[in-house]
Formats: structure tokens, C-alpha cells, sequence
């Protein structure tokens, strides 16, 4: 568990008040006492969570976009029960949508979104990359892998496969609209520059709660919450090379549904889950929860 505490405590915090992230590990029937792991300024406090996902070695690892007198920094974290990896990746503008994943060989990638130049004309939607070759400790130059001018770039996903390399997947505007009405993919090489152009999936609708998984087949399974006239539904899709995206299903067989989660076991098994509404007529809606599992090898 990894946390953030304002230090000034009682005075209006700002994106400079200072904050320490705190980590506690879960050992046996009982918590760790809590470990500082150093003081930052532009961090989000307690009511923003830090999202953690497990790394190689055991650790766990996170990626944390915040503010930073002259611009912003990336902040990587590789939390070991021995020891603790911190890299700030310094940037001459803010990020936000930080997102990371690693390989059991130390390759680690971070993405992001972030204007492209400080230039007048600058873009605020691009998407970089960058890699580390050894477990975080130092990075290459970030990577722009796709910009949109004003069309926003939202929430990136990293994943890594069985090849040594790493896809990033987001949610994008190319309409002209706020709303993201596409999912997008690059495929990195191990030395972080894309492979191709960007693989996109248009969807046509907003996107919301998108999320995506890697199958140890190199497949990436996604699902998101499409809102056309206000009536949300949960469809699934799954990309792979040289084929692109396949056709969206809809996993809420047209009823209303919103929320969805996703998840992938060891064995190549994925589970979603979301909330369907079942009666509408009272004053506050009422939702059931859906549970679906099935083998990757049987989803195209």
C-alpha cells in the first residue's frame, strides 16, 4: 500500500505544498510500520490514489504525474521489500496520465501525456514514451509516440509481452469533440521508438473507463464504456498484431451498463466485470453486477 500525506498541514494547499509518500507491505496477518519514502511537492494528497501494479521481481512499481517548479517531472517508483528505486524524470511542462510496465529482463516503460513544445502553437495532446534498461535507475530521452493539437489523449495503458516489447494503449479524441471516440495502440521496440504508426480502433461514441490487458499470445484485450444518447453499454475488443483491432462486442447485449473492470490470471484467463441496470423507474436506479471469465485463446 503506498499513500501521500500534505506536510503543511492547515494551510490551503497549492500544487507546491509539500507532501511525503508513505509505504506499508502486508506481511502475514499484519501490516508493515509505515516507511517514508521521501518528500515531494505537486503531489496528489490522500484523496487521489496512487495506483500500483506488480513489477518483476517481486516489487511493485508506480508512475506519478505531478507539477513541478519550471514544469513538470515523472515520477518512477519501484517498491521492493530490500529496497526502493526512485527516478524523477524531469520535464520542461506539466504531464498528466502517467502509466508504466516492466520486463523480468529490467526494461521498464513509462508513458504519458504532455504538450509537445512550448511554442505558442503547441499541442496539449501528446502521448510520449520513455525506457529504462536497468529497473528504473536511469532513462532514455522520452519518445513522442502520437499528437492531436486539441483533441485530447486520455488515460495511456503500458503493457509488456512475451517478446520484449511494449504496447501503450489510450483512449483518443479525433472528432473535433471533447469526448475520446477511439482506442489507439503503438507497439514500441525495446529501445522505446514506435514500430509502426498508430493502430486505431474507432469506436464512434465517447469512451470512458477504458482498460487492457496482454495475453501471453501478444494479444491485447481491452474493454470500455461506450455512451451514445446517453445510454451507456460494455464492449470488448482485442487487437494483435499484423490484424489490428476485431470488431467490438457488446458484453452488456444492448442494456445499459457502466464500469467496467478488467483483469488477466497467470493461467491466460480474463475476468470483466461491470454494473447493468436492471430497473430504472425508481428514484435512484438500480444496478446488478456482471461477472463474465473466459480463455484468451477462445476471444477474437
Amino acid at each position: 500500500m503506498i499513500w501521500a500525506e500534505p506536510e503543511a498541514v492547515g494551510e490551503v494547499r497549492s500544487s507546491e505544498t509539500p507532501a511525503r509518500l508513505y509505504m506499508s507491505f502486508l506481511d502475514g496477518p499484519r501490516w508493515s510500520p509505515a516507511n517514508g519514502l521521501g518528500q515531494f511537492s505537486g503531489m496528489f494528497w490522500n484523496e487521489s490514489a496512487v495506483v500500483m501494479s506488480s513489477g518483476f521481481r517481486n516489487a511493485v512499481e508506480t508512475a506519478i504525474a505531478r507539477p513541478s517548479p519550471g514544469g513538470g517531472t515523472v515520477d518512477y517508483l519501484r517498491i521492493g521489500k530490500t529496497d526502493v528505486v526512485h527516478h524523477e524524470l524531469k520535464l520542461p511542462i506539466p504531464a498528466v496520465y502517467a502509466a508504466v510496465a516492466s520486463l523480468s529482463s529490467g526494461a521498464v516503460a513509462i508513458a504519458y501525456v504532455a504538450a509537445d513544445t512550448l511554442s505558442a502553437s503547441a499541442t496539449s495532446n501528446a502521448v510520449f514514451a520513455a525506457v529504462s534498461r536497468d529497473s528504473g535507475r536511469t532513462w532514455g530521452h522520452s519518445t513522442m509516440l502520437s499528437t492531436s493539437g486539441n483533441h485530447p489523449s486520455v488515460a495511456p495503458t503500458v503493457l509488456a509481452d512475451a517478446r520484449g516489447r511494449f504496447h501503450v494503449v489510450w483512449a483518443q479524441s479525433s472528432s473535433g469533440e471533447l469526448a475520446p471516440d477511439r482506442i489507439r495502440q503503438v507497439t514500441l521496440d525495446p529501445s522505446g521508438a514506435p514500430q509502426d504508426v498508430a493502430d486505431d480502433l474507432l469506436v464512434g461514441t465517447l469512451i470512458t473507463n477504458l482498460h487492457a490487458v496482454i495475453s501471453s499470445d501478444g494479444r491485447i484485450h481491452a474493454v470500455y464504456q461506450a455512451t451514445s444518447a446517453e445510454r451507456p453499454v460494455v464492449e470488448y475488443s482485442v487487437w494483435e498484431d499484423r490484424r489490428g483491432w476485431s470488431t467490438p462486442a457488446d458484453l452488456s447485449s444492448g442494456k445499459p451498463a457502466r464500469d467496467p473492470a478488467l483483469t488477466i490470471s497467470d493461467s491466460g484467463r480474463i475476468g470483466v466485470s461491470f454494473a447493468q441496470l436492471v430497473d430504472s423507474t425508481k428514484r435512484f436506479p438500480r444496478f446488478r453486477s456482471v461477472i463474465a471469465t473466459a480463455d484468451t485463446r477462445s476471444c477474437r
